[in-house]
């Protein structure tokens, strides 16, 4: 059976508080002489530390160790609310590491133990103290049980987006760009998206497009080839992607070339009957060419 741990295996808080819910919230570099941690209650926060930009959401813990500098500041449109914690780990307590960390609370006692902590800091009870340290404790346990990311996530990233680059006509899933990098699928999502901003799906799409519009410009390849090469699967899920991402569509990047032909066609290939209307000319009208 484990042995308890002790007062000397706990650590020590120095102070715990709390950011109102507020926005356009911010505060200059600096850094500290301990560790922190930020227990994100509503909103989200951006954290530029170490080189890396941690962003967090709801339910999201943010570990800073000592002597890092950091600049935060609250993204989004609504508020930020958090609570955090300074602390000194014991000598042979529970140890976060020497890097920035993101920590997701999935079952909720993180945020619990954490306002309790910080309810106590104005309390008269009696061994307030190691009460607090003994909550740390325990907010540090969930911590590592949870791990969701570090610095090494920068990597996963920049390797999750040269695959997608380079499979952009196969059939990817979520699931099969997670597989890559060697994490759970959910974990992967929150990684790509505190980094880019956007969706891993999104971010491929995104590169589909890209790609299909360069081959609009640079080659006479019908839609329906476009559509495989790009892994947009069909011409009608390509041209409601396309139009969706870019705002207009693809037939639009192609139009210079299809009103030359309405202006070149000859007169002779007209239907009887249908006036000076040629095929290319009925076709550009498809196109939404007049």
């Amino acid at each position: 059976m484990q042995e308890p741990a002790t007062a000397h295996d706990l650590p020590t808080p120095f102070y715990t508080g709390h950011i109102a819910p507020q926005t356009g919230w911010s505060i200059a570099p600096h850094q500290h002489d301990h560790d922190q941690l930020i227990m994100v209650l509503q909103g989200q926060i951006e954290a530029n530390i170490a080189d890396l930009v941690l962003r967090g959401e709801s339910g999201s813990v943010l570990f800073y160790p000592q002597g890092i500098p950091h600049q935060e500041r609250s993204i989004g449109r609504g508020v930020l609310e958090t609570l955090y914690v300074g602390f000194r780990t014991a000598a042979h307590g529970i140890h976060l590491g020497a890097r920035p960390t993101i920590s997701f609370d999935q079952t909720g006692r993180i945020r619990m133990l954490m306002q309790w902590m910080h309810e106590l800091t104005s309390s008269p009870q009696k061994d307030r103290e190691l009460t607090q340290a003994a909550l740390l404790q325990a907010v540090l346990e969930e911590a590592v049980r949870h791990p969701e990311y570090t610095v090494s996530s920068e990597q996963i990233v920049r390797t999750a987006v040269r695959y997608m680059r380079e499979k952009l006509a196969e059939p990817l899933r979520l699931a099969d760009i997670a597989k890559i990098v060697n994490v759970s699928a959910f974990h992967f999502s929150r990684i790509f998206r505190r980094h880019t901003g956007q969706t891993p799906m999104r971010f491929l799409a995104k590169c589909r497009v890209e790609a299909a519009h360069s081959l609009l410009q640079s080659s006479t390849l019908p839609m329906k080839a476009i559509a495989r090469r790009t892994g947009l699967s069909d011409p009608f899920h390509f041209s409601r992607t396309f139009r969706r991402l870019v705002g207009y569509p693809p037939s639009r990047v192609r139009r210079p070339e299809l009103s030359l032909e309405a202006v070149s066609a000859p007169r002779h290939q007209a239907r009887p009957g249908a006036g000076n209307r040629s095929p290319t000319r009925r076709l550009s009208r498809r196109a939404g060419i007049r």
